[in-house]
């Protein structure tokens, strides 16, 4: 609009000027003409009297010369007067009559000023404006006056007309051609320009603008403009690479990360949090509260409140997770004036461990003060009782055996939990005969099925070596089978066998790898394990018949578990309240024939 508004301005201004210069150039072509009639009457003026004077007839003279004129084209007023204002020649006036042409003005003015004179006025004979040259010839008794059109000299005037005319015609074309061109010149790398401005406002740096034009001055502004974009465009990658590496180091965080504005609105989630509270929606897309999150008005509340006093809190609370409920410590932060980012710490593992510490120890001094308490009450008794018989006295010493090998058993199952969770070390791997272990702790274990007329039968699965340590894997076979009698039912059976697998994991898939599956099992037909037992029979101090007497130290199956954890295998137990167990072990070690 505003280039169309300027074209019209340059347009009009260009008319104007041309239209001025026309107007003085025909102005000055009329001021020509006018002289040029008037050189054309003076001398047909100066002819009349010289034919005149050469004593031609005067009337017929004046009839030839006017007719020459009209040959031309040229209409001609003669008129010959004597001073008595009587005609004697005349267009359309017959000889020696009075016409009254002494009231003519230039008439008038040659009587009264004696002098040639001159006047423009109408003509109704002839019905345009001529110009009259009234002269006197008073000497011989005449006045002559002669008459052109204005417009006699014509032919100068006609041809500056059309002149003028032409050559503003090729001067506005001309005009317009070069202006044309030079818009056409001019849109062309403006265009180009403004497409380059669009593109950068759409973050395409990479275009650059075109600097060879015809104007020095876009040529300066291209080259601004490609500064600018190849400035942008270094500024843009250093803050995608900063942005890049710190959402790589962000995702990569193994704690969630939230970040919330004044309004309690989410407006950041790294990848951790995501998983954690279940919720994919990214904030940057549509936001949501903080409680749709984490489902927590103490936090949420506690969030308005650090944005309100701009100094970092730390609480510790509950949480519902994916996994449940989580305890976390969340260290809440403000930053950029009304934004805050909360880091939530999970402390489970931690609580967890605390807690079973405090079990532990409240369980270890409870296992030990069992027996502790039972040996002292004897003492005290055989002390404070010397009247007791010998009988008396060796039934005493023999429960105070009986709960002195309690306390070493629980010893030296505390020990090996403690020497096992610290192990970490392949050392003690190497190859045995698993088929000969499996005897070794059979006649081992062969006296205690005995004494409970339990029937232990081993089977063999192959002849096989395994990589392993020899004293764990025996102490997996005893706690097993010892666990098996101990539940079990008189004339009961206690079977034990074993098979080899391939690996199925991804380790056991590589080329040249000999690790396979190791998969022992020890069933029994006794009395099995309620529901509610089989959840809790891996855990420490656990025992499913809290009452039996001659227990073991509830560290047998923990212990299994923890072996079992050095080989990356399993424990799978299938059992039936009344029917009896089956513990399957699977193993992962290298084995071979």
């Amino acid at each position: 609009m505003k280039r169309r508004y300027f074209i019209l301005i340059t347009f009009g201004l260009l008319i104007l000027a041309l239209g001025l210069g026309s107007w003085i150039a025909l102005r000055e072509a009329r001021e020509l003409s006018l002289s040029s009639t008037l050189d054309y009457a003076e001398s047909t003026t100066a002819w009349l009297k010289d034919e005149y004077s050469a004593r031609t007839d005067w009337p017929e003279a004046a009839a030839n010369v006017t007719a020459a004129y009209e040959k031309l084209g040229i209409p001609l007023s003669i008129s010959i007067l004597t001073t008595e204002g009587t005609v004697v020649y005349e267009n359309g006036v017959d000889s020696g009559t009075q016409a009254y042409r002494y009231l003519d003005p230039e008439f008038q003015k040659l009587i009264q000023e004696g002098e040639d004179n001159i006047e423009i006025r109408r003509s109704n004979y002839f019905e345009r404006d001529l110009l009259y040259f009234a002269s006197s010839f008073a000497e011989e008794g005449y006045y002559l006056r002669v008459g052109l059109p204005v417009d006699a000299g014509s032919n100068s005037l006609l041809t500056v007309t059309w002149t003028v005319v032409i050559i503003s015609l090729i001067v506005l074309v001309l005009f317009a051609l070069a202006v044309s061109s030079f818009l056409k010149g001019l849109r062309k790398p403006l265009v180009q320009l403004t497409e380059r401005v669009e593109s950068l406002q759409r973050g395409e740096f990479s275009i650059q603008a075109d600097t060879d034009t015809s104007f020095e001055q876009i040529n300066k502004l291209c080259s601004a403009y490609n500064e600018t974009a190849s400035a942008l465009k270094t500024k843009q990658d250093s803050l995608l690479d900063s942005k890049k590496f710190l959402n790589v180091l962000i995702d990569s965080l193994s704690e969630p990360l939230v970040v919330c504005n004044r309004h309690g609105d989410v407006t950041f989630i790294n990848s951790r949090a995501m998983e954690v509270f279940q919720r994919f929606i990214d904030p940057t897309e549509r936001s949501y509260p903080l409680y749709f999150l984490i489902h927590s008005e103490e936090v949420s509340d506690q969030v308005l409140a650090v944005l309100d006093s701009g100094l970092n809190e730390k609480i510790d609370t509950k949480l519902q997770t994916a996994d449940g409920v989580r305890d976390f410590s969340l260290i809440i932060s403000p930053f950029q004036g009304d934004q805050v980012a909360i880091v939530f710490h999970d402390r489970t593992t931690e609580v967890q461990a605390e807690q079973f510490r405090s079990e532990f120890v409240s369980n270890v001094t409870h296992e030990l003060r069992t027996p502790l308490t039972s040996i002292r009450g004897f003492i005290d008794t055989i002390k404070n009782n010397p009247d007791i018989s010998r009988e008396q006295q060796v039934r005493f010493f023999e429960l105070m055996d009986v709960e002195a090998l309690r306390l070493e058993r629980l010893i030296r199952d505390l020990l090996s939990l403690s020497d096992i969770e610290e192990s970490d070390t392949t050392d003690s791997y190497f190859y045995f005969d698993l088929d000969q272990l499996l005897l070794e702790v059979k006649e081992q274990m062969a006296q205690v099925a005995a004494e409970k007329q339990i029937s232990l039968n081993v089977q063999s699965g192959g002849s096989y070596q395994i990589k392993a340590d020899r004293d764990r894997i025996k102490q997996i076979l005893l706690n097993l089978i010892d666990n098996a009698i101990a539940y079990n039912r008189e004339d009961g059976h206690v079977n034990v066998s074993y098979r080899v697998e391939p690996d199925m994991t991804v380790a056991g898939k590589k080329k040249g790898s000999t690790r396979q599956a190791l998969l022992l099992q020890v069933a029994d037909d006794g009395i099995g394990l309620k529901a509610d037992d089989q959840i809790r029979i891996f855990e420490r101090f656990y025992r499913a018949d809290k009452g039996r007497s001659g227990g073991g130290t509830g560290l047998g199956l923990s212990i299994v578990k923890h072996i079992v954890r050095l080989y990356d295998g399993e424990i799978d137990l299938q059992s039936k309240w009344g029917q009896g167990s089956t513990f399957t072990i699977k193993l992962l070690l290298e084995v071979k024939q």
